[in-house]
């Protein structure tokens, strides 16, 4: 789950079971924890989505960032959002993004043209 706040910082919470900074306990005895992703934040991030292993942000001007931990995006890299944290999505540069969506393994665009990629 991805939060916004009013200050246009942005955090994540995830479950972890080596969690320092726990907020609440779940009943499969993990923790869920929060953490600010200091790359999303102060940037106008309107959406979020996340998949298994990947997550998208889109910013109001229609930026895209992602994380990729399986090659889901279609880019080559495997990146560990835990690690290197989101990066700005070079691919979409040249088109206006105005909805994102994931699944499992595979994540979708739509331009404001009409124009689906996957």
């Amino acid at each position: 789950m991805f939060i916004i706040t009013k200050d246009d910082l942005v955090y994540i919470f995830e479950r972890n079971l080596r969690s320092t900074a726990i907020i609440a306990f779940s009943p499969d005895n993990s923790y869920i924890e929060s953490r600010i992703i200091e790359q999303l934040s102060h940037i106008n991030i309107v959406d979020f989505c996340r998949g298994d292993s990947h997550s998208i942000a889109r910013t109001f001007d229609g930026y895209i960032y992602c994380s990729n931990n399986s090659n889901q995006l279609g880019d080559g890299k495997e990146i560990d959002l835990n690690i290197y944290g989101p990066e700005l999505n070079q691919f979409f540069s040249d088109f206006e993004i105005i909805e994102i969506c994931c699944g499992y393994d595979h994540s979708l665009a739509l331009t404001l043209e009409g124009e689906v990629f996957e």
